[in-house]
């Protein structure tokens, strides 16, 4: 059964918060399932980040992953870094924070 696809407006964008959650794992970076992604960051988000070779879609037997790419990584830290400063509450939300982000 595949989950939901979450839904975001003008109002209430996908924002840095949502993709670091999404692709940072407690070992480093994670790829994740097409179907997952959609459920966390909505299909535009991977679709701009696809445009933009930031993610790449990989195929393991039937199921397919988005990853990110190195270019994409450095892409994620630099803006969530930007991101925090910004909001310092929503480091409470984050997930797996590197010691010294």
């Amino acid at each position: 059964m595949k989950p939901k696809v979450k839904v975001f407006t003008r109002d209430k964008p996908c924002t840095k918060l949502h993709l670091w959650n999404c692709f940072k794992g407690v070992r480093g970076w994670k790829r994740v399932q097409v179907d997952m992604a959609h459920s966390i960051i909505g299909v535009n988000a991977p679709r701009y980040m696809l445009r933009e070779d930031y993610v790449k879609k990989h195929v393991r037997k039937q199921d397919e992953y988005y990853a990110l790419t190195t270019e994409g990584q450095n892409w994620l830290s630099e803006k969530f870094k930007a991101y925090l400063r910004n909001h310092p509450r929503d480091r409470k939300r984050a997930k797996n924070l590197p010691n010294g982000f």
